[in-house]
């Protein structure tokens, strides 16, 4: 392992790239953990990983790893893989490649692992895992026919892990497995009218099966980690057990739904905390909107992230705050639940059950006599959050939450609605121009598949369309063709892999606040962030399908 001479130097190193911040690096160089440092939040994989590489003199093997290399990994028939167990590569975080062993950082010399080394950075390390496991010839429906039906859950997990799905549908009306995977729901496989004993195992995993299930909904909330150390997992075939590690860094939340007369639907969904750093540069938004963002955080106001569910406003809200140096500020958030945790911020959960009431007005009352610079609310969902929100900023903290609007004039309208439970007309407006600081409203939208697409002509209907809702922006712009995929293998079929984000950004100034209290329409609104130089979601949807990101089929569907 690395010494703690070697861990300062590492922290010197990343502190001499401007990758990590002097105060985060006071706090790591207490700890001797090589581990901890990665886990911290702090450092992006990519160059923690490129520094344990020059610090040790092993060889950095860059992102990507090459497609050649990861396609004959583990083929037993190859004289240059070693056939490790996943549990043994999440252990050593080593992974045979062509000409010698990729692993996550140095290792003692091990007598399976040769000499030939290189460095990988974690995210990669688990694509190349990931990689593996599809190559895995278990089905789901064996297991259900052979009525193995925590293998079949188990497998299905792990499936939608290696698939990067979202959500797992169990739907036992229609008899199918699906998978949401970039927003768009593919069947997985047949549920062999097992949908029943399908529940039953997840309340099995969970410890908690209720007296009747068929009586009203139930919540599960599992981690990888629990299930792994499940005493049933002793009983389950080995061949599945072996892929189970895969599991280790996935939180699930599930939902279990009785249908009439006696059946039960489950929907799964994944969240993945082995994403532990954001860059607020690197997730799609216009730079001009991240350099406002970065002005503006720490300003006293509510700054609102919004858009539907999927959106990726949780991951823009990290990002966000990762900006933030969280130790020369308080930084506390308040989330039901924590998604994925960053050992610098101060995280809480807010729960209403029986047993416990820990509830929301409880915990930021709390949170606000422990005096924090920046509160995080992971979603404003009713009329006395908003107040609460408003009356934080109101007391000088900068507060940062979410919404489900569409638009950011969707979401001032959302929030006169909202506040006027509990203030006049006048106040509601006075609230709003005085407090809300900034709204940034997005949509991810599928990223054309860059294996299967071709230029072509967008279609008369769609071009008319689009000219006629953005003033002629197409024309402008000179843009009469787009990208389309024809689909294949690796986008399912579907032409698209992947997804990009579209977004509008708009800053309470005094003159957007002036209109405000005036009372404003949507096309009025709309043209003022225009001439202030905001683009709509709709005019950035446009300019990325115009740079090949997405197509106006896309846009047609979703906008």
């Amino acid at each position: 392992m690395l010494t703690s001479a070697l861990v300062e130097q590492l922290i010197d190193k990343l502190l001499q790239k401007g990758a990590l911040r002097e105060s985060y690096a006071e706090e790591l160089r207490l700890t001797s953990s090589l581990k901890e440092i990665l886990e911290s939040g702090a450092v992006e994989y990519r160059v923690f990983a490129e520094t344990v590489a020059e610090i040790s003199g092993i060889p950095f093997l860059p992102n990507p790893v090459p497609r050649k290399i990861t396609r004959s990994i583990f083929d037993d028939d190859s004289e240059t893989t070693l056939p490790l167990k996943i549990e043994e590569m999440f252990s050593l975080k080593a992974v045979p490649i062509e000409g010698g062993y990729g692993i996550l950082y140095p290792l003692p010399q091990h007598e399976k692992l040769g000499e030939k080394l290189y460095v990988i950075s974690y995210d990669e390390f688990l694509k190349v895992v990931k990689s593996y496991a599809k190559r895995s010839p278990l089905e789901v429906e064996d297991y259900l026919s052979r009525d193995k039906i925590l293998e079949a859950v188990l497998l299905t997990l792990v499936q939608a892990a290696v698939e990067n799905a979202s959500d797992v549908h169990i739907l036992t009306p229609s008899n199918v497995i699906r998978f949401r995977i970039d927003g768009t729901v593919f069947t997985y496989c047949s549920l062999m009218g097992k949908g029943n004993e399908v529940a039953n195992a997840f309340f099995s995993l969970s410890g908690r099966t209720p007296k009747n299930p068929h009586a009203q909904p139930n919540s599960i909330r599992l981690s990888g980690d629990e299930i792994l150390k499940d005493n049933h997992i002793k009983e389950v075939d080995a061949e599945v057990r072996e892929l189970l590690p895969l599991l280790k860094q996935i939180d699930f939340r599930i939902e279990i739904v009785p249908h009439p007369p006696q059946a039960l639907s489950t929907t799964a969904r994944l969240l993945d905390r082995g994403k532990t750093f954001w860059k607020l540069d690197s997730l799609g938004l216009p730079s001009s909107t991240v350099d406002r963002l970065r002005r503006i955080v720490l300003r006293r106001g509510v700054l609102l992230v919004t858009g539907e569910t999927g959106s990726g406003k949780t991951t823009t809200c990290y990002a966000l705050l990762t900006e933030i140096d969280a130790v020369r500020h308080t930084l506390i958030t308040i989330e039901d639940p924590i998604e994925f945790r960053n050992r610098f911020w101060k995280q809480l959960e807010y729960k209403e059950t029986q047993e416990i009431e820990l509830t929301f007005t409880k915990l930021l009352s709390s949170v606000l006599r422990q005096d924090p610079d920046v509160i995080f609310v992971g979603e404003t969902r009713d009329a006395e959050t908003a107040k609460l929100l408003f009356q934080a900023s109101n007391t000088g903290h900068s507060v940062i939450s979410t919404l489900h609007t569409n638009s950011a004039y969707d979401t001032i309208m959302r929030l006169r609605d909202l506040l006027a439970s509990f203030s006049t007309e006048e106040e509601v407006k006075m609230k709003l121009v005085s407090f809300l600081k900034a709204i940034l409203s997005q949509r991810l939208l599928r990223r054309v598949c860059p294996y299967c697409s071709k230029e072509e002509e967008i279609p008369h209907e769609i071009y008319s369309e689009l000219e006629r809702r953005t003033n002629g922006l197409l024309s402008k712009m000179g843009v009469t063709t787009h990208l389309v995929g024809k689909g294949c293998k690796e986008c399912r079929g579907t032409g698209y892999l992947g997804r990009v984000l579209v977004s509008e950004f708009v800053e309470i100034t005094p003159e957007i606040a002036e209109k405000l209290l005036e009372g404003i329409s949507k096309n009025r609104f709309e043209s003022l962030m225009l001439e202030q130089g905001n683009d709509t979601i709709l005019v950035n949807a446009v300019k990325k399908a115009a740079a090949f990101e997405t197509n106006f089929f896309e846009i047609a569907e979703k906008l």
